[in-house]
Protein backbone atom coordinates (compact mmCIF):
# COMPACT_ATOMS: atom_id res chain seq x y z
CA UNK A 1 0.00 0.00 0.00
CA UNK A 2 1.64 3.25 -1.21
CA UNK A 3 1.77 6.48 0.81
CA UNK A 4 1.22 10.06 -0.72
CA UNK A 5 2.41 13.56 0.62
CA UNK A 6 -0.25 15.51 2.20
CA UNK A 7 -1.12 18.41 -0.11
CA UNK A 8 -2.15 20.91 2.59
CA UNK A 9 1.49 21.32 3.79
CA UNK A 10 2.77 22.02 0.33
CA UNK A 11 0.11 24.55 -0.25
CA UNK A 12 0.90 26.27 3.05
CA UNK A 13 4.58 26.53 2.13
CA UNK A 14 3.76 28.11 -1.18
CA UNK A 15 1.48 30.63 0.48
CA UNK A 16 4.16 31.54 3.03
CA UNK A 17 6.76 32.09 0.30
CA UNK A 18 4.41 34.29 -1.65
CA UNK A 19 3.65 36.34 1.47
CA UNK A 20 7.36 36.87 2.21
CA UNK A 21 7.97 37.95 -1.36
CA UNK A 22 5.09 40.43 -1.19
CA UNK A 23 6.34 41.92 2.09
CA UNK A 24 9.83 42.29 0.65
CA UNK A 25 8.48 44.00 -2.44
CA UNK A 26 6.51 46.46 -0.32
CA UNK A 27 9.61 47.22 1.81
CA UNK A 28 11.77 47.79 -1.23
CA UNK A 29 9.19 50.12 -2.78
CA UNK A 30 8.95 52.15 0.44
CA UNK A 31 12.72 52.47 0.62
CA UNK A 32 12.90 53.63 -2.99
CA UNK A 33 10.19 56.23 -2.39
CA UNK A 34 11.98 57.54 0.74
CA UNK A 35 15.26 57.98 -1.12
CA UNK A 36 13.53 59.70 -3.99
CA UNK A 37 12.10 62.44 -1.70
CA UNK A 38 14.13 65.78 -1.51
CA UNK A 39 15.78 66.23 1.86
CA UNK A 40 15.29 69.53 3.69
CA UNK A 41 18.46 71.49 4.74
CA UNK A 42 19.62 70.85 8.21
CA UNK A 43 18.93 73.74 10.51
CA UNK A 44 21.63 74.40 13.08
CA UNK A 45 20.51 76.24 16.15
CA UNK A 46 22.60 79.35 16.79
CA UNK A 47 23.60 80.37 20.29
CA UNK A 48 21.78 83.18 21.96
CA UNK A 49 23.07 86.68 21.06
CA UNK A 50 24.65 88.32 24.07
CA UNK A 51 26.80 91.18 22.73
CA UNK A 52 26.74 93.48 19.68
CA UNK A 53 29.79 91.64 18.39
CA UNK A 54 28.00 88.27 18.65
CA UNK A 55 25.02 89.81 16.91
CA UNK A 56 27.19 90.95 14.02
CA UNK A 57 28.78 87.51 13.73
CA UNK A 58 25.37 85.78 13.91
CA UNK A 59 24.03 87.91 11.07
CA UNK A 60 27.22 87.41 9.00
CA UNK A 61 27.78 91.20 8.90
CA UNK A 62 31.15 92.88 9.56
CA UNK A 63 31.27 94.26 13.10
CA UNK A 64 31.39 98.02 13.48
CA UNK A 65 33.81 99.93 15.69
CA UNK A 66 31.03 100.64 18.17
CA UNK A 67 30.19 96.90 18.39
CA UNK A 68 33.82 95.99 19.02
CA UNK A 69 34.15 98.68 21.67
CA UNK A 70 30.93 97.56 23.37
CA UNK A 71 32.04 93.91 23.35
CA UNK A 72 35.51 94.64 24.75
CA UNK A 73 35.99 93.80 28.41
CA UNK A 74 36.21 96.75 30.79
CA UNK A 75 39.81 97.86 31.41
CA UNK A 76 41.47 97.13 34.65
CA UNK A 77 41.20 100.02 37.06
CA UNK A 78 44.90 99.70 37.90
CA UNK A 79 45.93 100.27 34.27
CA UNK A 80 43.85 103.40 33.68
CA UNK A 81 46.11 106.48 33.56
CA UNK A 82 44.48 109.86 34.00
CA UNK A 83 45.60 112.36 31.38
CA UNK A 84 46.62 115.81 32.59
CA UNK A 85 44.30 118.67 31.66
CA UNK A 86 45.34 120.67 28.59
CA UNK A 87 47.50 123.66 29.31
CA UNK A 88 45.97 127.06 28.77
CA UNK A 89 47.67 129.10 26.02
CA UNK A 90 50.05 131.65 27.39
CA UNK A 91 49.23 135.24 26.51
CA UNK A 92 51.60 136.65 23.95
CA UNK A 93 53.38 139.86 24.63
CA UNK A 94 52.37 142.61 22.23
CA UNK A 95 55.17 143.54 19.91
CA UNK A 96 56.05 147.11 19.21
CA UNK A 97 55.01 148.12 15.69
CA UNK A 98 57.84 148.47 13.24
CA UNK A 99 58.64 152.08 12.33
CA UNK A 100 57.11 153.18 9.08
CA UNK A 101 59.84 154.12 6.60
CA UNK A 102 59.73 157.53 5.10
CA UNK A 103 58.20 157.76 1.64
CA UNK A 104 60.86 157.93 -1.02
CA UNK A 105 61.01 161.44 -2.47
CA UNK A 106 61.20 161.99 -6.17
CA UNK A 107 64.24 163.23 -8.03
CA UNK A 108 65.00 166.95 -7.67
CA UNK A 109 63.09 168.88 -10.32
CA UNK A 110 64.75 171.63 -12.32
CA UNK A 111 63.92 175.22 -11.48
CA UNK A 112 60.92 176.65 -13.36
CA UNK A 113 61.96 179.09 -16.12
CA UNK A 114 59.76 181.92 -14.79
CA UNK A 115 61.38 181.84 -11.32
CA UNK A 116 64.90 182.75 -10.25
CA UNK A 117 67.33 179.90 -9.81
CA UNK A 118 67.60 178.51 -6.28
CA UNK A 119 70.98 178.88 -4.61
CA UNK A 120 71.90 175.19 -5.15
CA UNK A 121 71.39 175.60 -8.92
CA UNK A 122 73.49 178.72 -9.43
CA UNK A 123 76.38 178.00 -11.80
CA UNK A 124 75.22 174.45 -12.62
CA UNK A 125 74.56 173.98 -16.36
CA UNK A 126 71.17 172.66 -17.36
CA UNK A 127 72.62 169.53 -18.96
CA UNK A 128 74.38 168.60 -15.72
CA UNK A 129 71.14 169.10 -13.85
CA UNK A 130 69.37 166.73 -16.24
CA UNK A 131 72.10 164.09 -15.84
CA UNK A 132 71.89 164.44 -12.07
CA UNK A 133 68.12 163.99 -12.21
CA UNK A 134 68.48 160.75 -14.25
CA UNK A 135 71.01 159.38 -11.75
CA UNK A 136 68.76 160.29 -8.81
CA UNK A 137 65.78 158.57 -10.45
CA UNK A 138 67.81 155.39 -11.05
CA UNK A 139 68.99 155.52 -7.45
CA UNK A 140 65.39 155.81 -6.24
CA UNK A 141 64.52 152.65 -8.19
CA UNK A 142 67.36 150.76 -6.47
CA UNK A 143 66.33 152.15 -3.10
CA UNK A 144 62.79 150.85 -3.61
CA UNK A 145 64.23 147.41 -4.43
CA UNK A 146 66.27 147.52 -1.16
CA UNK A 147 69.56 147.74 -3.09
CA UNK A 148 70.99 150.33 -0.72
CA UNK A 149 74.61 149.99 -1.83
CA UNK A 150 73.71 150.64 -5.45
CA UNK A 151 71.43 153.53 -4.51
CA UNK A 152 74.16 155.16 -2.41
CA UNK A 153 76.63 154.96 -5.30
CA UNK A 154 74.21 156.65 -7.74
CA UNK A 155 73.20 159.33 -5.23
CA UNK A 156 76.86 160.20 -4.72
CA UNK A 157 77.34 160.51 -8.49
CA UNK A 158 74.29 162.74 -8.70
CA UNK A 159 75.61 164.98 -5.94
CA UNK A 160 78.92 165.31 -7.77
CA UNK A 161 76.99 166.90 -10.65
CA UNK A 162 74.37 168.86 -8.73
CA UNK A 163 74.45 169.53 -5.00
CA UNK A 164 70.67 169.34 -4.47
CA UNK A 165 69.12 169.21 -0.94
CA UNK A 166 66.67 166.43 -1.94
CA UNK A 167 69.57 164.25 -3.08
CA UNK A 168 71.28 164.76 0.28
CA UNK A 169 68.08 163.68 2.03
CA UNK A 170 67.71 160.55 -0.11
CA UNK A 171 71.34 159.62 0.42
CA UNK A 172 71.00 160.08 4.18
CA UNK A 173 67.93 157.85 4.19
CA UNK A 174 69.78 155.07 2.29
CA UNK A 175 72.78 155.33 4.66
CA UNK A 176 70.49 154.94 7.67
CA UNK A 177 69.15 151.72 6.16
CA UNK A 178 72.67 150.29 6.23
CA UNK A 179 73.37 151.50 9.77
CA UNK A 180 75.92 154.09 8.64
CA UNK A 181 74.51 156.67 11.01
CA UNK A 182 77.42 159.11 11.10
CA UNK A 183 77.40 159.54 7.31
CA UNK A 184 73.60 159.68 7.32
CA UNK A 185 73.63 162.49 9.90
CA UNK A 186 76.02 164.51 7.73
CA UNK A 187 73.84 164.30 4.62
CA UNK A 188 70.62 164.86 6.53
CA UNK A 189 72.16 168.00 7.98
CA UNK A 190 73.25 169.15 4.52
CA UNK A 191 69.70 168.57 3.26
CA UNK A 192 68.54 171.43 5.53
CA UNK A 193 71.32 173.81 4.56
CA UNK A 194 68.76 176.17 2.99
CA UNK A 195 66.26 176.09 5.88
CA UNK A 196 64.30 173.24 4.30
CA UNK A 197 64.09 174.76 0.82
CA UNK A 198 64.28 172.17 -1.93
CA UNK A 199 62.46 169.58 0.20
CA UNK A 200 58.79 168.75 0.31
CA UNK A 201 56.83 169.21 3.52
CA UNK A 202 56.90 165.45 4.13
CA UNK A 203 60.67 165.30 3.56
CA UNK A 204 61.25 168.13 6.03
CA UNK A 205 59.23 166.36 8.72
CA UNK A 206 61.02 163.06 8.19
CA UNK A 207 64.41 164.76 8.17
CA UNK A 208 63.71 166.37 11.54
CA UNK A 209 62.53 163.02 12.93
CA UNK A 210 65.63 161.19 11.68
CA UNK A 211 67.97 163.79 13.14
CA UNK A 212 66.25 163.64 16.54
CA UNK A 213 66.60 159.84 16.56
CA UNK A 214 70.30 160.10 15.73
CA UNK A 215 70.91 162.70 18.45
CA UNK A 216 69.40 160.39 21.06
CA UNK A 217 72.13 157.91 20.09
CA UNK A 218 74.79 160.59 20.35
CA UNK A 219 75.31 160.68 16.59
CA UNK A 220 75.10 163.63 14.28
CA UNK A 221 76.06 167.28 14.01
CA UNK A 222 75.10 169.75 16.74
CA UNK A 223 71.53 171.00 16.71
CA UNK A 224 70.85 173.90 14.40
CA UNK A 225 68.79 176.90 15.46
CA UNK A 226 65.09 176.10 15.05
CA UNK A 227 63.67 177.93 12.03
CA UNK A 228 60.86 175.56 11.15
CA UNK A 229 59.60 171.97 11.35
CA UNK A 230 62.77 170.65 9.69
CA UNK A 231 64.74 170.99 12.93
Amino acid sequence: MSSARPRPRRRSALLAGALVAAVAAVAVAALVRQRARPTAPRVVARPAVSTPLDAAVATSAPPSDAAVAASAPPPDAATVVALPPPEEPRPRRPRAPAPTPAPLPSAPPPAPPDQPEPPWSVGVPHDLQQRAIVLAEDAGTLLTASDYEGAIALYQQSLALWNHPATHFNLGFALMRLGRFTEAAFHLDRAGAYDGAGLSESDRLHRAEFLRSLRTLGIGPPARPATGPQD
